[in-house]
């Protein structure tokens, strides 16, 4: 709850932010939006703005639309563009990436997110090497897995990117992803990715093996 106009709680939001840091940005941009809700049906009382306009429409998580006709007063009377405003606030705090982004970004350079990531890390090499073993092991042609989560598996007999895509999905029930899609030095190939469970990702290799091309 704001006890006050919006033309002086704005301004000593802007100044405080350091406050607002450990909320949820949902509740934040809830709490504002209500606000301008509120100027926005004042306004429209007045006939300043058309009715759709006075609506905004919110995404709890950080989306927001504020029209630009939307206006507060200062403290003189004069029409504010709350649109001008919000877009300076956004840009100096977010600068494209919502808070909550960052401070996720900012959580894996500590202790326990580089613990988490190298974790993650290994366990989805673990993944490829799996893949990339059992597709050899088999006798088919891979590549990858070694610095990346993807396994290129050639398609056999000259088999068309698309083409091996249908085999698979018809006889394996495996999901792929043609390589003609990354560009015309794809063509031939199929990518494989390693972002699974170890279980499903064992299975999926089985299930190729098991087809002996």
């Amino acid at each position: 709850k704001v006890d006050m106009p919006l033309y002086e709680w704005l301004p000593v939001w802007w100044e405080h932010q350091f406050r607002y840091e450990k909320m949820f940005l949902g509740g934040v941009l809830l709490g504002t939006a209500l606000q301008l809700l509120m100027v926005g049906m004042r306004l429209y009382r007045k006939q300043k703005i058309r009715p759709q306009m006075a609506v905004l429409h919110l995404a709890v998580w950080g989306n927001g639309v504020i029209p630009r006709e939307l206006c507060g007063l200062a403290a003189d009377g004069s029409e504010v563009s709350l649109h001008r405003l919000w877009l300076r606030r956004q840009t100096t705090k977010f600068n494209g990436a919502s808070y909550l982004t960052q401070r996720a970004a900012e959580a894996i350079y500590s202790e326990e997110g580089r613990r988490q990531v190298a974790e993650t890390i290994a366990y989805y090499k673990h993944n490829a090497s799996t893949l990339l073993t059992s597709l050899r092991e088999a006798g088919l042609e891979a590549y990858g897995g070694t610095d990346s989560p993807y396994i290129w598996l050639r398609t056999p007999d000259g088999m068309t990117s698309w083409g091996f895509f249908d085999m698979l999905l018809e006889r394996c029930r495996v999901v792929g992803t043609p390589g003609c899609g990354f560009g015309p030095s794809g063509e031939g190939y199929l990518r494989l990715t390693a972002f699974a469970t170890h279980e499903a990702t064992a299975e999926a290799a089985s299930r190729i093996a098991s087809l002996s091309l």
